[in-house]
């Protein structure tokens, strides 16, 4: 797993001083996390001020890896562990990561800023949960982990850098959605990207139309998932395809891999398929399609992908994920209906 900050670095240096601080709380990095310094000192205050406004609670600190669907799904995990055990919870966003995680991350997790230079003990994933199925690799849209219970967890600030969808122990599995699903409701969106959503989704009428996300391209070359044949080969989907939309089904068409688009285009008639525009600001683009997805009946989506997954919890729709040889649809609406 990829440390999201380098021991003993200075927050100054994920990037310029001048430029927007990466926590996203809109100051200038010199006037925000760019002028705590790394002193040992500091960072006692610091922890010694945040438990004196608080009352003493413990703080969970989700170090956020990896790219936009990890870091929502282990957000959502925290949070709901934080909310379970009375704990406060911060995101400490990734040090060096790619514009578009930076930009969504920045923007949905906002409300949640680490304090300064983080005080928390990073504790292993694995000293921290329990994996029913296979670890180290999606291995359930779902739920794939166990927190330990209350009693086992560290009594202090802590902090765990994961990618998993990890449950309370001796919580309900419906349980979880609800309060998944409820967690990215209230997520904050610029308004201009809401807004062009929302343009989008009447345009096309997703509500009455399947979203079809395939996730093509490194996971290809992840050995764990090819052995475990948890990809999804292209020519799966294009049956799939082909499918619905001989059913009298539209589909909103959505991938990593511009080539795989044009691909599944050409299986289908034209009229068959919607596809996401383009944003002026192409660090969005990946959010903007995620909501897009979001928006649609239920969907379709990669087995190996936490993209597909963390789509269907911003409003609470079933996935349907082509599983060890069949298609499989996990009631992600229903659980979260209660």
């Amino acid at each position: 797993m990829t440390d999201p900050a380098p021991p003993g670095g200075d927050p100054a240096q994920a990037g310029s001083r001048n430029a927007p601080c990466w926590c996203g709380s809109g100051k200038r990095t010199k006037a925000c996390h760019g002028a705590i310094a790394a002193d040992g000192r500091q960072v006692a205050a610091l922890a010694a001020d945040r438990r004196e406004r608080t009352g003493g609670r413990q703080l969970i600190v989700c170090h956020a890896v990896n790219l936009l669907g990890n870091v929502l799904r282990a957000a959502a995990s925290d949070k709901i562990l934080a909310d379970v055990i009375g704990a406060e919870f911060a995101v400490a966003l990734p040090w060096r990561c790619s514009d578009s995680v930076r930009a969504a991350a920045g923007m949905l997790l906002r409300d949640y800023p680490a304090p300064g230079r983080v005080p928390a003990l990073r504790v292993s994933e694995t000293a921290l949960m329990t994996f029913p199925g296979v670890y180290g690799t999606n291995s359930d849209p779902v739920q794939e982990a166990v927190f330990m219970p209350a009693a086992a967890l560290p009594s202090g600030d802590f902090g765990v850098a994961h990618i998993y969808a990890a449950v309370p122990h001796g919580m309900a599995t419906a349980e979880y959605v609800r309060r998944k699903v409820a967690f990215h409701a209230s997520l904050p969106v610029a308004p201009e990207l809401m807004a062009a959503v929302d343009g989008f989704a009447a345009r096309h009428d997703l509500g009455r139309t399947v979203g079809f996300h395939i996730r093509h391209t490194d996971n290809l070359q992840d050995p764990l998932k090819r052995n475990l044949q948890f990809n999804t080969p292209p020519e799966t989907f294009a049956g799939k395809l082909e499918a619905l939309v001989e059913s009298g089904r539209r589909v909103l068409l959505c991938s990593d891999d511009p080539a795989i688009l044009d691909q599944m285009a050409r299986r289908v008639p034209a009229g068959a398929l919607v596809r996401a525009d383009a944003l002026s600001v192409p660090a969005l683009q990946p959010l903007y399609e995620m909501l897009l997805l979001s928006r649609t009946e239920y969907v379709v989506g990669s087995y190996a992908s936490t993209f597909s997954y963390e789509a269907c919890f911003f409003r609470g729709i079933d996935l349907e994920c082509f599983e060890r040889g069949a298609w499989r649809r996990h009631p992600i609406a229903t659980l979260a209906a209660g």
